[in-house]
């Protein structure tokens, strides 16, 4: 389920410069986010700090004005400390990651003196731990260019940073597929995906990013999956027929060809009464190619063949058998006793 609205913002642009113009950064734009949930999405109200990693071009020569600057937002604006200035003539690349804090690593990619100086702030690997942030942890990506002028004619537009969500997001749907009228109502809980990926790690280039991320091959010695528990689907004690519970959404390291087991408990109502009581179930999706920026909703139905783990529910039937013909009744002679009518 394809959520997220992109924001058509441009990825360069030229600014004219000023002597001793510090650079600055506002203008702030995050993908849209719309659903309510455990794990906390950062939107742009939400979006309180994040870090910078920037290097500037001249010729060929490259220095790093930014490494894991941390940009705060207070009274409603973006600061940082110490400043740093804008150069005229000079090329700029600006990396941002939020939030400042988080289980990501970033790792600018080394260059050559020659070509690139030493480090380029717009190549390189983010690295995130999921299992360590229990898969509650949003992560947004930036990438901006800038080219100052050769003569200072007005002072420059701070930079402005839209982000992407780097994360997919997933949740998890039951229908009670029973027919209205059933009887039947249902509750799903302890949703659980038994192996979602520990580790992963994407490759920057510039504004070209892959959908999907890397993930290491998980093995008996070195698992590089966890579990993590959706919840109850729904918040209801039980949903009736034709209707469903969603959990709660959580975040998942996409990749390519997924492969994800599902368990979840199942409880049965038959006239409010609990007749069935923590079924086990398991569920498989194979070969899911999952989108960093989308939040996926998983649907499944539970109706008469799947509920049970004793084969399939049977309905209650009825048949006729026969009807008992009439009996003549012999037992007593029945009088009819009648008088004749006139005067005496």
């Amino acid at each position: 389920l394809a959520s997220i609205t992109l924001l058509s913002c441009s990825q360069d642009e030229t600014v004219a410069t000023m002597d001793r113009v510090a650079i600055a950064f506002d203008k702030v734009f995050v993908e849209n986010s719309t659903s309510s949930r455990a794990a906390e999405d950062i939107t742009l109200d939400k979006l309180n700090n994040f870090s910078v990693y920037g290097s500037v071009v001249k010729g060929d020569q490259e220095g790093n004005i930014f490494d894991e600057q941390k940009v705060e937002k207070t009274a409603g604006e973006y600061t940082y400390s110490p400043a740093q200035y804008w150069i005229p003539g000079a090329s700029y690349h600006f990396t941002a990651i939020a939030p400042h804090e988080g289980y990501w690593i970033y790792t600018c990619k080394p260059g050559t003196e020659s070509e690139y100086g030493t480090r380029q702030a717009q190549y390189g690997t983010i690295t995130f731990d999921n299992h360590s942030a229990g898969a509650e942890q949003d992560l947004l990506w930036a990438y901006k260019t800038a080219t100052t002028a050769a003569s200072f004619t007005q002072k420059p537009e701070a930079i402005g940073f839209s982000f992407q969500h780097m994360l997919s997001r997933a949740k998890f749907t039951f229908k009670n597929g029973f027919a209205k009228g059933s009887n039947i109502s249902l509750k799903v809980k302890n949703v659980t995906i038994t192996n979602a990926h520990k580790v992963g790690t994407i490759e920057l280039n510039g504004s070209n990013l892959p959908v999907a991320w890397t993930v290491a091959e998980s093995t008996t010695e070195n698992p590089n999956t966890f579990e993590r528990n959706f919840g109850d689907a729904g918040t209801e004690t039980n949903y009736g027929p034709q209707t469903s519970g969603t959990t709660v959404h959580y975040y998942l390291i996409p990749v390519a060809n997924a492969n994800y087991k599902i368990e979840f408990t199942i409880d049965l109502y038959q006239a409010g009464v609990l007749l069935l009581e923590n079924i086990q179930k398991t569920a498989d999706i194979i070969g899911f190619d999952m989108k960093r920026g989308y939040s996926y909703e998983f649907k499944a139905e539970l109706n008469a063949s799947n509920t049970s783990n004793d084969g399939a529910l049977e309905a209650i039937e009825f048949k006729v058998t026969g009807v008992k013909d009439w009996e003549n009744y012999t037992n007593v002679d029945a009088n009819i006793n009648t008088q004749t009518s006139g005067n005496n």
